[in-house]
C-alpha cells in the first residue's frame, strides 16, 4: 500500500521522466516539421523552376514566330507593292476584270482568312502609293 510519503518521493522521478519524454517528443517533432518544410521548400522551388523554364521556352517560340510573320508580312507588302505598281501599265477595265478574277478565285470566303484584317490586303487609301491615281 502506497502511502502520501512514497507518493511524494516517486513524483520527481516521474517528473523527470515526463519531462525527458517530452523533450524527446518535442525535439523529434521538430525534426520532422523542418524536414517536411525542406522538402515542401525543394518541392516548390522545382516546381517554379519548371515553370519559369516553360514559360521562357514558349517566350522564346512567340518571339521566333513574331520575327517570322514580320518577315513574312513585309515579303507580302513587297508583293502588294510590286501588283499595285503594274497598274499603271494596265487598261483601267482589264485591271477591274483581273482584280475580280483574281480575288474571286484566290480569296477564302471573306470573314474566313486570318489576315483580312491585317493592312495587307486592304484597299488602298487615296493618299497611298497604290492608289489609282498616283
Amino acid at each position: 500500500e502506497a502511502t502520501p510519503a512514497s507518493t511524494d518521493s516517486n513524483l520527481p522521478k516521474e517528473h523527470i521522466q515526463n519531462r525527458k519524454r517530452f523533450a524527446d517528443f518535442s525535439g523529434s517533432l521538430e525534426t520532422r516539421i523542418t524536414g517536411s518544410m525542406n522538402i515542401i521548400r525543394t518541392v516548390s522551388e522545382r516546381a517554379f523552376h519548371d515553370e519559369l523554364a516553360t514559360a521562357h521556352s514558349e517566350n522564346v517560340m512567340l518571339s521566333t514566330e513574331i520575327e517570322r510573320l514580320t518577315a513574312e508580312v513585309t515579303v507580302l507588302r513587297g508583293y502588294q507593292c510590286a501588283f499595285f505598281a503594274l497598274r499603271s501599265f494596265v487598261a483601267p477595265e482589264l485591271w477591274e476584270q483581273f482584280c475580280s478574277e483574281f480575288f474571286q478565285s484566290s480569296a477564302p470566303p471573306l470573314g474566313t482568312h486570318p489576315v483580312e484584317s491585317t493592312s495587307v490586303l486592304q484597299t488602298s487609301q487615296p493618299d497611298s502609293p497604290q492608289h489609282p491615281d498616283r
